[in-house]
């Protein structure tokens, strides 16, 4: 007895419904599982799109550091205006400061292909990717293989 083809489009249709909450589940996780499950060019594009993200937020707060037409609250005197004038250079040295450690010299190809390393060990495919980005540049950064190991067993359990 064959199904009819009703039947088997249906089966078809109702299988697609029920991998749709799967799929938007691991796309949210951003773990180790989605890294490896995306082809190795959306990998390195991935990582580009790291980079293009900190550019723009340097551009950001370079542009608000520079804007003389920020906004100032009503009341705010002179004292105010150089706090805040202060804050936003302390946020702007801070940023380029943590931009020029962590990513100098380091390429999107080094990036992928240490996060491809590190989820090729089954431990780690539960890491989220940020948290392993982490680990990765540190490891780049010369971060003895001991102390990437110790932090890589936190980032296992969860810590």
């Amino acid at each position: 007895m064959t199904a009819s083809p009703t039947k088997a489009l249906l089966a078809l249709v109702l299988a697609a419904l029920c991998a749709i909450p799967v799929a938007a589940r691991a796309a949210d996780e951003r773990d180790g599982n989605w890294w490896l499950g995306l082809p190795a060019s959306t990998r390195v594009f991935y990582v580009v799109g790291l980079f293009d993200g900190i550019q723009y937020e340097l551009h950001n707060v370079t542009q608000e550091l520079v804007n003389p037409l920020a906004e100032i609250p009503a009341g705010c005197d002179k004292k105010c205006v150089e706090l805040r004038a202060g804050a936003r250079v302390q946020s702007w040295k801070a940023l380029l400061e943590k931009h020029d450690s962590d990513f100098d010299r380091i390429t999107a190809g080094q990036i992928t292909t240490g996060l491809d390393s590190l989820f090729g060990d089954y431990r780690n495919r539960s890491i989220k990717v940020h948290a392993a980005l982490e680990v990765v540049i540190g490891s780049i950064r010369g971060v003895s293989p001991a102390l990437v190991e110790i932090r890589l067993q936190g980032l296992r359990s969860g810590k």
